[in-house]
């Protein structure tokens, strides 16, 4: 174990903070740093052809840190698998996957893909530094101290499993889930069945938010209730996808007087570790729909918000024109080229002065009041990103409108569309055939 050192780009903790805590007092910071290496490279492999989603990496993530530091507290102590106690972490996940509908032999097969990854690691610096007689043996001996410990989680597993199964199937929360999931779905809805199961009015106006957190520990609902007295609404409904995962609906009977997104961020800020994913204001069992799903391509699109609120309308547009990221790239690789399309600072500031231009109506005054710049600077930008395009911005404002916004939504979610994939799809945070 002294041997293990970090080598990459630190690792974020993504397990219970006293789990981290206690693997260093056990281990030493460097091992502890190399634990979390070796279970990020868990975390790819078990999630390898899966649906690759924000929540569904961050859940994975804490769950394989949690183990894998677990494991190599126990082989550091040698402490019994009967005796080693089951992570939090991972028993947290077992809520999420049956409530995301995951079978259980897929959830075990993950976290032993993840365990066989990890290990690999461990065994590689294993051999690295212990003798060759004795390499092979030291790895023998590893491998199935450390499959002890996994099959005793996996135990632990198929009984927490089993019980929130249990819960779930016979719970109102899972009747909930299924009135939401009916009315999700756009078919003919009997209402009044759905509201009993809800317990929520389906008349009305409705505002979808969604909510996500970086640790299982943060309170959703108490989030969703705060949302709902900063706006004003009167009534909610949510429903827990995950640990870190909330759907939530806020209730007016009359339409709100303000945009919504906008009004949260006035009322103060979240829940440390929480973002909020809010759609438009809309009316109805079809309003409760939609505000539904222009909250999802919001969240897809959440680094055009600020304070970690993004509203449907503020994401709209670009929703819009990466709906097929594909065609998009193409589009804004075609319109502004290879080098105004990078990822560079230097990109970034002329596409971002560029955009200001065309939309107040090439003045320069007016673009560098916005920008906070002399009129100087926007003309010495502009002129630059016009020696990029090959020709003035004159006659074609709105394909270079449509580009630029394109390239913001890249932007917003750390994308550079000229190493996209070939396949046509660029997986954003959340997923989906978009971004």
């Amino acid at each position: 174990m002294d041997a293990l050192e970090p080598g990459g780009a630190v690792v974020e903790v993504r397990c219970a903070p006293h789990t981290f805590e206690e693997t260093v007092a056990v281990l030493g910071l460097p091992a502890a740093r190399w634990g979390l290496e070796a279970a990020q490279r868990g975390a790819e492999a078990a999630i390898e052809g899966g649906p690759r989603t924000a929540e569904t990496v961050r859940q994975l993530l804490s769950a394989c840190q949690g183990c894998f530091l677990a494991v190599l507290r126990g082989l550091r102590t040698e402490t019994a698998p009967a005796d080693l106690a089951v992570p939090g972490e991972l028993l947290a996940s077992v809520r999420g996957a049956v409530r995301g509908g995951v079978p259980l032999p897929r959830l075990l097969r993950m976290m032993w893909t993840a365990h066989f990854a990890a290990l690999d690691a461990l065994v590689a610096v294993t051999e690295a530094v212990v003798p060759p007689v004795e390499a092979a043996a030291e790895a023998r001996a590893l491998t199935a101290e450390s499959f002890g410990y996994v099959e005793a989680f996996s135990d632990a597993v198929e009984r927490r499993y089993a019980a929130e199964l249990s819960d779930w199937t016979g719970s109102a929360a899972a009747a909930r889930m299924e009135a939401v999931e009916e009315i999700l779905a756009g078919g003919p809805v009997d209402r009044g069945a759905a509201e009993t199961a809800l317990g929520h009015s389906l008349g009305g106006w409705h505002v979808a938010v969604l909510l996500t957190a970086d640790r299982p520990a943060v309170r959703l609902d108490g989030e969703l209730t705060r949302l709902a007295e900063v706006l004003g609404a009167d009534g909610t409904v949510g429903l827990h996808r995950s640990p870190t995962t909330l759907w939530g609906w806020l209730h007016w009977p009359a339409r709100p007087a303000e945009e919504p997104a906008g009004r949260i961020r006035a009322g103060g800020p979240l829940a440390v570790g929480v973002r909020a994913a809010v759609g438009p204001a809309a009316e109805g069992v079809d309003g409760f729909r939609w505000s539904h799903v222009a909250a999802q391509e919001a969240a897809r699109l959440s680094g055009l918000g600020h304070g970690g609120v993004v509203g449907h309308h503020e994401s709209s547009v670009a929703g819009l024109l990466t709906a097929n990221a594909e065609h998009a790239r193409r589009f804004a690789l075609g319109t502004l080229g290879a080098e105004l399309c990078a990822a560079s600072a230097k990109a970034r500031r002329l596409r971002e002065t560029l955009a200001t231009y065309l939309a107040v109506g090439r003045s320069r005054a007016a673009a560098a009041d916005q920008l906070h710049v002399s009129p100087g600077t926007v003309a010495y930008r502009v002129k630059q990103a016009e020696d990029l395009l090959g020709g003035t911005v004159e006659g074609s404002g709105w394909m270079l409108m449509i580009a630029l916004e394109i390239m913001r939504a890249f932007d917003a979610v750390g994308q550079d569309p000229a190493a996209g994939a070939a396949d046509g799809q660029l997986g954003g945070p959340l997923g989906g055939r978009g971004l």
